[in-house]
């Protein structure tokens, strides 16, 4: 198993757009943790992550509320 899936294999599993990926990494949403030459490399467990934005989405909770959850949860 690999260690790492560059932006473009998160881009296809995930079906988000690079630009909201790099939002949400602005936000503190996700974190990469490295490059790739130019690309961003990401850890696996970000699809999961992913997968809790979208969820928190739908229940209506902001992004910015989502960033202090997932830090607070991570520190």
């Amino acid at each position: 198993m690999r260690n790492s899936m560059d932006i473009a294999e998160v881009v296809i599993k995930s079906g988000l757009p690079t630009s909201t990926l790099r939002y949400y990494e602005q936000l503190g949403l996700i974190r990469s943790i490295g490059r790739n030459g130019l690309r961003r490399q990401y850890s696996p467990e970000v699809l999961n992550k992913l997968n809790l934005i979208s969820l928190g989405r739908i229940a209506g909770i902001s992004l910015n509320e989502m960033a202090e959850m997932l830090n607070h949860s991570e520190g």
